[in-house]
């Protein structure tokens, strides 16, 4: 097959659209790789080669759940490594398709864990690939702890995964996918590893647990990922960061969402000076007052409360969050692209 040019593609990437310097250099980083047909791009226990964009074919995603997997998942949050996680149903084997433009691989390189899937081109197929390597870099370099690239990556990965989630708790079980999405849109995915036990203002509306897990400080009880976080639940211990010892090298990722009206950056800020950090922290776990927040008129918790609107608008855009490949019957698409030449 002709290879196609992936900078247009590569820049429509929602998890790097808006950061320029990063797309730079992740692109000029970046390999084009040409996939025969039933060429495997990675099998379960390969490690991450790098994040793959797909500029043309179509690539099919197998995965059949292993025992050690589950008990992992079971008993310390660890999350499959597959892409589209969808929903939580983790014990049941299937296929995935991607088609053009979407991304595979960032919850391995995230992670680091061996791939629990194989991947697999169902058609001559071309890839760009982001090498391991150069995402790590770029990682170093965009390392803000709510708005850096591991903390939109792990939102993009977690998105549909979180949707699902709130579907199934009671207080958002009628709610609309667009107004789920546009709940989501508010969420953050912060780097919490200088914290030993946060503890949870009323900036915070709620908390949704992606992978690893929390103790409850004051009734001990252990939340394990995927889960959605009791709002009882006020003060909690995460073991990667404090005396509590795994036997596996999990680190707890939440998503955190603040109340309507409030800003991210000030909800994290209000967690730092109630919270019990870990003795010198790193710089890129610490969350810095911006300009805008210094010049903005500080008002009282409780009246800001009182005047937030509670109206959800029924759409949101969908750069903002990911395509629901998962969610659709692809295999139409696969025998119709097997039929057509690249």
């Amino acid at each position: 097959m002709t290879a196609v040019s992936p900078k247009a593609f590569f820049y429509e990437v929602p998890w790097l659209c808006g950061d320029e310097a990063i797309m730079d250099y992740l692109y000029i980083n970046g390999t084009t790789k040409i996939w025969d047909a039933n060429e495997v791009l990675c099998s379960p226990g390969d490690t991450a080669e790098g994040i793959y964009i797909l500029v043309a074919g179509l690539i099919k995603m197998q995965y059949d759940p292993s025992d050690e997997m589950l008990t992992l998942l079971k008993n310390y949050g660890a999350l499959p490594i597959k892409d589209f996680l969808n929903n939580k149903r983790f014990k049941e084997k299937h296929e995935e398709y991607v088609l053009m433009g979407n991304t595979i691989g960032e919850i391995a390189v995230l992670t680091g864990r061996p791939h629990s899937c194989t991947i697999v081109a169902a058609v001559p197929s071309q890839t760009y690939i982001i090498p391991t390597d150069a995402i790590n870099a770029a990682m170093h370099l965009s390392a803000d702890p709510i708005e850096g690239l591991a903390a939109r990556l792990w939102k993009y990965i977690s998105w549909n995964l979180c949707r699902s989630i709130l579907s199934e708790t009671p207080v958002y079980q009628n709610a609309s996918q667009d107004q789920l999405n546009l709940i989501l849109y508010r969420g953050v995915v912060p780097n919490l590893n200088c914290y030993e036990i946060l503890v949870l203002s009323e900036l915070v509306e709620f908390i949704i647990i992606i992978e690893g897990l929390v103790v409850d400080h004051n009734t001990r009880e252990i939340y394990t990922a995927p889960c959605f976080l009791p709002r009882t639940v006020h003060k909690i211990i995460i073991p990667d960061c404090s005396n509590i010892k795994l036997n596996i090298n999990i680190v707890t990722k939440l998503m955190m969402f603040p109340i309507k009206g409030i800003d991210a950056s000030e909800m994290m800020m209000e967690e730092q000076r109630i919270s019990d950090l870990v003795p010198h922290p790193k710089s890129d776990c610490i969350v810095k007052i911006s300009p805008m927040v210094k010049i903005k008129k500080r008002v009282n918790i409780k009246s800001q409360m009182k005047r937030i609107q509670s109206k959800i608008p029924n759409t949101v855009s969908s750069r903002f969050y990911p395509g629901e490949a998962g969610d659709s019957n692809l295999k139409s698409i696969s025998r119709m692209v097997e039929t057509t030449a690249i």
